[in-house]
């Protein structure tokens, strides 16, 4: 007889408006607020069952991010007093830890499995707060769609809009796939602590939040390019500026900004925004796809392009 399962796919998200700083690094608590949106084809899977010896993690992972990843679950069988041992398959469809959300997803996985699979009865809110434990941006991955974030004791995520509210592509340009060498959490850290910029961004941070929330629900797409550009830009100039100095950009990273800027002079509705590492994201109306994958043909450094929409819906598969 097959042994009870479940299967997750939850998508990694893409921030309009950055989650850059803790004020709880255990907790995983955001500093700021954030917008999201998910990336309906880039996706981990994970597969949890029911183990016989002890807990195990199976998937491509380096010793930092499997004791990471155990700990976590650890930690969850505990808080929730579960003693059964569990082994966890998890595997992504796109590059880990080089600035794609692949733990946001990850952990989102694990928290909505871990749900599921040991009816441990919680409601969404609390879920995207469980999810938020393993990892900050996780929280936004439990839901798809457009996700708001709020800062403040014991932070969870929400839905904001549906996907197919405002119907919107993303272009993936991805510009490096290997490991980055600063994780996000780590630079985090490191930002916070010696980054002259990092109260600023802190401080102004409500206004780009805000700003783009509104442009959200009135569909404005000039308005969100303007205010998710600029909160983009700050949170860079913020990592860059930290002792040592972090810069997870290259010279393709730059080039697609310079040529974003370009290509919209003519009127074309895209913006770019850029996770912690080297990766451009293009935001687009889905009319426009076709032409603007063209336009960056000519641009060096683009190892690939993954072309996707809004979405990022979780999926659950039981067998009992």
């Amino acid at each position: 007889m097959d042994q009870p399962q479940i299967k997750i796919s939850t998508a990694a998200n893409v921030a309009l408006i950055k989650y850059w700083g803790k004020t709880s690094s255990e907790m995983n608590m955001p500093a700021v607020p954030s917008l999201s949106i998910g990336m309906e084809d880039l996706r981990t899977e994970t597969i949890i069952r029911f183990s016989n010896t002890d807990d195990i993690l199976h998937g491509s992972f380096n010793p930092k991010q499997k004791d990471r990843i155990l700990g976590y679950l650890g930690e969850t069988k505990k808080r929730y007093h579960v003693t059964r041992k569990l082994s966890i398959d998890t595997r992504n469809n796109f590059p880990s830890s080089t600035g794609l959300a692949s733990s946001a997803s990850g952990f989102a996985a694990l928290a909505i499995g871990l749900n599921s699979f040991l009816d441990l009865g919680l409601s969404d809110e609390d879920i995207s707060r469980l999810a938020r434990r393993g990892s900050g941006s996780s929280a936004r991955s439990v839901f798809g769609g457009y996700v708001e974030m709020l800062a403040g004791k014991d932070s969870f995520a929400r839905p904001l809009m549906s996907a197919k509210s405002w119907p919107l592509d993303i272009i993936v340009m991805i510009t490096d796939e290997k490991e980055k060498k600063v994780s996000s959490s780590e630079a985090m850290e490191i930002s916070r602590r010696s980054s002259p910029f990092y109260s600023a961004w802190v401080d102004s941070h409500a206004e780009d939040f805000d700003g783009a929330r509104q442009a959200i629900l009135k569909k404005d797409f000039w308005e969100l390019a303007k205010f998710s550009e600029r909160n983009c830009l700050k949170m860079h100039a913020t990592i860059m500026t930290s002792g040592p100095a972090i810069m997870y950009w290259n010279s393709a990273t730059l080039a697609i900004i310079r040529h974003v800027n370009k290509i919209r002079e003519s009127g074309t509705n895209v913006f770019f925004t850029i996770d912690a590492g080297p990766q451009v994201k293009l935001i687009c109306d889905p009319g426009d796809t076709e032409k603007i994958v063209k336009e960056f043909e000519p641009i060096n450094g683009i190892a690939r392009k993954i072309i996707t929409r809004v979405g990022g819906t979780p999926k659950i598969e039981t067998r009992k």
